[in-house]
C-alpha cells in the first residue's frame, strides 16, 4: 500500500521504510509535535489528500538514536490505539429493533 516494508505491532502498522523515507504513525493527537522537526512532512498519498495520524520523515543522515526515537513515537501511538480498542464502545445505532410494519420472514 506504502511502497515499502512496513513493520507491525498487534496488527498495526508502526512504521514503513522505503526510498520515500520511513512513513511513521504518530496518531492526530501526536501529529503537530511530531511535524515540530524540519525533517517530518504531513503524509501525502496523493497531492492534497493529507492522511492524518501520519508523517514522513526524511531519513537522510538519520542517526541510530533518532531512528529508535521516532521508533518509539510510533510504538506509543500504536499502545494508544489499543488502550482506546479497550475502553467500552458506544453504540451508533439509537435503536435494535426493527423498523414498524416488517417482520422476521
Amino acid at each position: 500500500m506504502f511502497g515499502g516494508i512496513a513493520f507491525m505491532v498487534d496488527d498495526k502498522m508502526v512504521a514503513s521504510v522505503s526510498k520515500r523515507g520511513l512513513l511513521l504513525r504518530v496518531g492526530k493527537e501526536g501529529q503537530e509535535a511530531a511535524l515540530r522537526d524540519p525533517r517530518a512532512k504531513r503524509l501525502e498519498m496523493r497531492p492534497g489528500r493529507v492522511m492524518s495520524g501520519y508523517v514522513r520523515i526524511a531519513s537522510e543522515e538519520l542517526s541510530a538514536a533518532e531512528l529508535r526515537r521516532w521508533l518509539d513515537v510510533g510504538l506509543k501511538a500504536v499502545r494508544a490505539l489499543k488502550e482506546d480498542k479497550a475502553a467500552p464502545a458506544r453504540s451508533r445505532r439509537a435503536s435494535t429493533s426493527r423498523p414498524a410494519g416488517r417482520s422476521k420472514p
